[in-house]
């Protein structure tokens, strides 16, 4: 496994092959706070390790102090959590959310799950004319919010 920690983010890579297989690139990304942050390290990295996906990412720790403290940011100080996965690949969507769910990465709020998205990804280094022929897709389209029940076909 490759581990590469910069300013706002750390990114967790199977190998460097793992990328290069997938046409229509996104992303599923949740939120988490501060306090969570050595959980959440210890979840992303173990869902490249057992191949829920190969590539991932999540805020890090030096980019959530500075929003914690920072007087001038405004907003939202939430670190994200981003599993990086082919748009067609309905068997790794499954999986991608099942762990979620499974590692209460998606949190439940009022007794339903939080309608978190899979959108394409923007960065340099995917095929940008093959993203925007991409939609975004939402969890309930994947899954009945209520019950965690799985909807797609397999």
């Amino acid at each position: 496994m490759i581990i590469r920690e910069e300013f706002a983010y750390v990114y967790y890579m199977k190998d460097k092959k793992s990328l290069c297989k997938m046409d229509k690139v996104g992303k599923w990304t949740c939120s988490f706070e501060y306090e969570e942050y050595n959980l959440v390290e210890l979840l992303v990295k173990m869902a490249v390790e057992q191949g829920v996906v190969n590539y991932a990412k999540h805020s890090s720790i030096c980019a959530l102090y500075l929003k914690r403290i920072h007087k001038e940011i405004r907003g939202n100080k939430k670190g994200y959590i981003c599993f990086y996965l082919d748009y067609s690949d309905i068997a790794g969507h499954k999986r991608v959310i099942e762990f979620l769910i499974k590692q209460g990465l998606i949190k439940k709020v009022g007794g339903v799950y939080e309608n978190i998205v899979f959108s394409p990804d923007d960065s340099e280094c995917f095929d940008t004319e093959m993203q925007e022929e991409m939609d975004c897709l939402l969890l309930c389209e994947m899954i009945d919010l209520r019950t965690g029940e799985w909807k797609r076909a397999k």
